[in-house]
């Protein structure tokens, strides 16, 4: 069995309003990845991926090469971190789930 690994992103460029989180979690889905993918009121995306070693690594180097992103931030996380939590009278942006609940 692979180790289980959680990474946090935030990724940057045209990354909203081009499909890029619907791509992220469609990416996700066929490598085994569960997280999310969230809008950020700075225009970027906050991406949270866990599962296997090499398939979070596989995501994060999708990530990467994605001809709209620039991520500008790869730092592992904790298991149980969560993305930044914002508190305020603005609505959450939006965030696309990586893969479905069973």
């Amino acid at each position: 069995m692979s180790e289980r690994i959680r990474r946090h992103a935030i990724v940057h460029g045209r990354v909203q309003g081009v499909g890029f989180r619907w791509s992220t979690a469609m990416e996700a889905q066929r490598l085994g990845v569960a997280g999310r993918a969230q809008n950020l009121p700075e225009g970027t995306v906050d991406v949270v991926a866990e599962g296997e070693a090499h398939a979070v690594q596989a995501l994060l180097a999708w990530l990467r090469r994605s001809p709209t992103s620039r991520p500008r931030a790869c730092a592992a996380s904790t298991p149980g971190d969560g993305a930044r939590r914002r508190r305020g009278p603005l609505a959450p942006p939006p965030s696309t789930p990586l893969t479905r609940p069973a």
